[in-house]
């Protein structure tokens, strides 16, 4: 697992509260002599703020690397440390998935019948919920589906939220052959446990519960993923922003004299906060 300092020690070298600052020196009292404002032949021509900006948003710290800045390291270093963050927890979250998927299989998944099949992620919600699938046929000798009608069970719930949607309240049972009670057996149907994904936790109470704590620390990495991949993609911004204001502040020599970068991460529990400020002070006439 990548250590956690080692993230937070590149975050702060690139959003740090005192960034570095480009001071570009004021203009001339004087203005130059004309001939000394012709272009010299063969001069380095002016970085393009464009490009600069487009080398950034692409790889962060490129734009500030070809303006000879020495914080490129810290954005290149933000950009590395970030996807290598990112895989970690995804991989971290992958493995606890497979753990609770394993787990739900050996202990209650032990009452379906046939091969092994994993369902997907609301079938894992369902068995971390319920305690028991429920039957998917309440009475196989008579013909058609007896939905289960125990609403303590997943299937039972199932056939509850069915006869709510597609059968009337109040007018009695309708007959087993009316289009109502065929819309409400179609949608049990598609959306019960099937036999083979059948399942039952009695009697296996703290297996259940090692599941459930599998399954939270599977989403727990997961949403850690989603939020270091948002801070990958503000990082590409920020680099992106970055250069296009300092290229065009070195093209523009009689512009602001300073800009500075400031931004702060706060992580707070589970919860990371991060703000960012581009200070450009207007020079006063």
């Amino acid at each position: 697992m990548l250590p956690r300092a080692a993230l937070a020690w590149m975050l702060l070298a690139l959003f740090g509260d005192s960034a570095d600052a480009q001071r570009v020196p004021e203009a001339p009292a004087v203005p130059p002599p004309a001939a000394a404002m012709e272009p010299v032949a063969g001069a380095p021509a002016a970085p393009s703020a464009p490009r600069m900006m487009l080398l950034s948003a692409v790889a962060p710290g490129a734009g500030q690397y070809g303006l000879g800045q020495k914080r490129w390291i810290a954005y290149a270093a933000a950009e590395v440390v970030g996807w290598l963050w990112y895989v970690d927890r995804r991989g971290e979250g992958r493995d606890f998935e497979a753990r609770y998927r394993d787990l739900a299989w050996d202990v209650a998944r032990r009452v379906g019948t046939g091969e092994r099949r994993d369902g997907d992620f609301e079938y894992y919600e369902a068995l971390a919920k319920y305690e028991r699938s429920g039957a998917f046929d309440a009475d196989p000798v008579r013909e058609g589906i007896q939905p289960e009608s125990d609403v303590e069970t997943y299937n039972g719930s199932v056939w509850a939220l069915a006869r709510a949607m597609y059968l009337p309240v109040g007018s009695g049972a309708p007959p087993e052959d009316s289009p109502e009670y065929e819309r409400a057996v179609a949608y049990y149907r598609a959306h019960a446990a099937s036999p083979e994904f059948a399942w039952s936790w009695v009697g296996n109470g703290g297996a259940r519960q090692r599941y459930r704590e599998l399954m939270r620390s599977s989403d727990e990495a997961f949403r850690a993923a989603t939020r270091t991949l948002g801070l990958i993609l503000a990082n590409h911004a920020v680099s992106a922003v970055d250069a296009l204001v300092s290229a065009r502040l070195r093209g523009h020599r009689d512009a602001a004299p300073l800009i500075q970068f400031e931004s702060a991460l706060r992580v707070r529990g589970s919860e990371t906060s991060w703000s960012a400020m581009v200070r450009i002070p207007w020079p006063r006439r």
